[in-house]
């Protein structure tokens, strides 16, 4: 069991790292087994069945500016908020706040 965590913060846009953080070493955490996960295959299938995908044009926006910095281009969107569970394989829905 480990007992120390980082937490690194990256640019989407720049790839850099803007922020970096060491977690509190007295609180223990441990990592799940991973050997026991269901395939990417058999998420992906549970994902579509729960949110089928939504053809989207998406026009990337620079730093919040007003004007498009990039032509569109075409893409899939899932359904935000839900993730499966690698080791049940249910789909589970995140509220959003």
């Amino acid at each position: 069991m480990t007992s120390a965590f980082h937490q690194v913060t990256v640019s989407q846009v720049t790839a850099e790292v803007t922020d970096y953080r060491q977690g509190d070493p007295t609180i223990p955490y441990g990592l799940l087994d991973s050997s026991r996960v269901i395939s990417a295959l058999d998420a992906k299938t549970k994902i579509l069945a729960n949110s089928p995908l939504q053809l989207i044009y998406y026009w990337p926006v620079w730093q919040e500016q007003k004007q498009k910095t990039q032509a569109p281009f075409l893409g899939y969107l899932a359904q935000e908020g839900c993730y499966v569970n690698a080791i049940t394989g249910e789909v589970v829905m995140v509220p959003i706040l």
